[in-house]
């Protein structure tokens, strides 16, 4: 009998690691290092091996042998786990119905709405009061769930303590989490591992803030900008406004693109990009770019290589229509980057009064926003240290640590053998 079943199909192999992917691996690691027996439903795609790293010796793989889908999934996942443990869980707000009625406690993720099909919306209408808990990772969202589904929603913040791990194995020793009230409560660590715990972070954060060489990257925008910018290839614009993510639609680049057309000839700034592509992704915004000059995009890039190009960001904009919880405004707050970030409830609520917040519809308002920075040399301080005090709190704690707590109870490392 295993402690839990974990669709595992989130990690993928020679796929950069996902929002999701970045909770799923968070909570595998807090089930490794309480030595739970799991058993990982993969596919062809499945980075096994990785999986394999964080969950130690305790893991066991049953394979879906080809690329399924919701509808498949209900009755080959029954089939293949059977009854084989108690506990289900699903990064993702779909699940097998089937495993309720053979005894299965069910824990799921929905992280927002955007983008959800009608059909998706109708099974968590008909489905949805089924699992033991639903978590979603905002109070906007958990409130928004929670309406659909007709039910109790928990809220679990999502980190970014990862940044703190860059260039590091994947593995931790000792990790204390800040209470989140929607909850059970917490087990705290013993003092002694708290205290080493917090010096290890602290020493690793200042090596990580230390500057260094970046890559070359895979893709600049043309390659007449390279003699106009800098023909170093490892070297990033002297100055310059970041965007992390995707060219999803609700992402809303083309409003930053036209914001840096406003400014661009007004200050000596470049627009750097670090992402591109997504499921749903706008040529139009491809296009943009081609026809914008100062816009430099890198792609396929590390966690190391990205680490730094947000250490050396002027200024971070996040135009975003629509965020679960929105990550990269908060990783930018990390390395102390002043952030600018569309108005939505999402980033009133992860950032508070600590980022600008501009008009997303509006070019004119986030080049008015971005040139009271550039402008303003204290001003922009303030804003950098308010920012560095919230990505150092969502830096503090685990995801999936508190994951753990809300289907385990209490929580303890215990000792590799």
């Amino acid at each position: 009998m295993f402690d839990i079943v974990v669709d595992g199909r989130e990690i993928e192999r020679g796929k950069r690691g996902t929002g999701l992917g970045r909770i799923l691996m968070s909570f595998l690691r807090a089930l490794g290092e309480n030595r739970k027996n799991v058993l990982v439903v993969s596919d062809p795609k499945t980075d096994e091996e990785k999986i394999k790293e964080v969950v130690r010796d305790k893991v066991t793989f049953v394979k879906i042998p080809f690329i399924s889908n919701p509808i498949f999934d209900q009755v080959i996942i029954p089939a293949l786990v059977g009854k084989k443990s108690e506990v289900f869980f699903s990064i993702y707000p779909k699940f097998p119905v089937i495993l309720r009625f053979l005894g299965y406690k069910i824990i799921i993720f929905v992280v927002d709405l955007t983008d959800f099909t009608l059909s998706q919306k109708l099974f968590l209408r008909l489905f949805g009061k089924l699992p033991d808990k639903v978590i979603a990772i905002s109070d906007f969202w958990k409130h928004e769930i929670s309406r659909l589904l007709g039910r109790e929603v928990l809220r679990i913040y999502s980190d970014v303590s990862y940044i703190a791990r860059r260039g590091r194995s994947e593995s931790r020793k000792a990790v204390k989490l800040p209470e989140q009230g929607d909850h059970q409560k917490q087990g705290g660590l013993k003092e002694l591992e708290d205290l080493k715990r917090k010096a290890e972070n602290l020493q690793k954060q200042e090596e990580l803030k230390k500057p260094k060489d970046l890559r070359k990257p895979e893709e600049l925008k043309k390659p007449e900008d390279l003699t106009k910018q800098e023909t170093k290839l490892g070297k990033l614009p002297e100055k310059y406004i970041l965007y992390v993510s995707n060219f999803n639609p609700h992402k809303n680049v083309g409003v930053l693109l036209e914001a840096f057309k406003i400014v661009k000839n007004m200050t000596d700034l470049s627009l750097v990009i670090a992402g591109g592509g997504g499921k749903k992704a706008s040529k139009d915004v491809m296009e943009k770019i081609r026809n914008t000059t100062g816009v430099f995009l890198f792609q396929n890039i590390d966690d190391d290589e990205l680490a730094e190009i947000y250490r050396n960001s002027f200024i971070f904009v996040f135009p975003s229509l629509s965020e679960g919880q929105g990550f990269p405004p908060l990783e930018a707050s990390y390395f102390g980057v002043p952030v600018l970030v569309s108005d939505i409830p999402v980033f009133r609520e992860t950032m508070g009064d600590s980022a600008v917040f501009f008009d997303p519809r509006s070019p004119k308002d986030l080049a008015e926003k971005i040139l009271r920075i550039y402008r303003n040399d204290r001003l922009r301080k303030e804003i950098c240290e308010r920012c560095r005090r919230v990505g150092e709190k969502f830096a503090s704690f685990e995801i999936g640590d508190e994951i753990y707590r809300v289907i385990f109870g209490s929580y303890r490392i215990l000792p590799k053998t």
